[in-house]
């Protein structure tokens, strides 16, 4: 199974799941987060944060954005949490 095949939350690796988290806690408190805000948190590269991001998009099925003018990840009025 690659990276791109989770289909679930809890299929993930829980240091995924924790990054992602962290994501969503953000987003919900604040409305919207940043690559930089993830890559400074969690000390890790780009990439990784691109990843992780890609993969909450997907999952979150539609309650979130990419906005490109303030490149940052938006949350939208229909925004649901993917973890209790």
């Amino acid at each position: 199974m690659s990276k791109g095949d989770y289909m679930k939350v809890n299929e993930l690796p829980l240091p995924i799941q924790n990054r992602l988290r962290v994501l969503e806690v953000l987003l919900d408190q604040y409305g919207y987060v940043n690559r930089k805000t993830l890559c400074d948190l969690h000390g890790l590269e780009t990439a990784t944060v691109s990843r992780d991001i890609a993969t909450y998009r997907k999952l979150s099925d539609g309650s979130c954005f990419y906005n490109q003018a303030t490149r940052r990840i938006e949350k939208l009025s229909n925004f649901k949490r993917l973890f209790n």
